[in-house]
């Protein structure tokens, strides 16, 4: 996939975007013009050269909105064509509406969160085996995995 005018390794919201569709030995190009699904005026309000946290938040806020947002129909863009990629779903349009569907209808707002509760639950084991690995006492209590006693002993 190329974006030839902006040089992007995703599809363009703001530009034509040639895509080489590779599958086997068989091969096939088509354009994706953004229009279609961002308006211009959209495209120029997505944020751009953000912070990591900037990011994180842009993102959580996207996912939060219940309503279609530019960076959410920008998000569904792309995940539309690597669903196509996939070869389950040929429609681009039928993509799109799905993804903007998961994006802005609380099905990845559920699975972030998700996934931070269960990161927390890790680390909070990490920490508490941590804790008791590093006790004192549980420390003394270890047995050694290597004995010294010689064979006749």
């Amino acid at each position: 996939m190329l974006s030839r005018e902006v040089r992007m390794d995703e599809v363009s919201p703001a530009r034509p975007t040639i895509v080489y569709d590779v599958r086997g030995r068989s091969t096939g190009t088509f354009t994706i013009a953004p229009e279609e699904y961002i308006s211009g005026e959209e495209a120029l309000r997505l944020p751009s050269n953000c912070s990591p946290a900037e990011n994180v938040a842009l993102f959580m806020d996207t996912i939060s909105a219940n309503e279609p947002t530019p960076l959410g129909k920008c998000l569904a863009l792309n995940t539309a064509l690597a669903m196509q990629a996939a070869d389950d779903h040929p429609d681009m349009r039928r993509n799109f509406r799905a993804a903007l569907d998961c994006i802005h209808g609380g099905d990845v707002l559920r699975k972030v969160n998700s996934l931070k509760e269960e990161a927390a639950s890790i680390l909070a084991r990490a920490e508490a085996a941590s804790r008791i690995s590093t006790h004192p006492a549980r420390a003394a209590a270890k047995p050694s995995a290597i004995s010294l006693k010689s064979p006749s002993s």
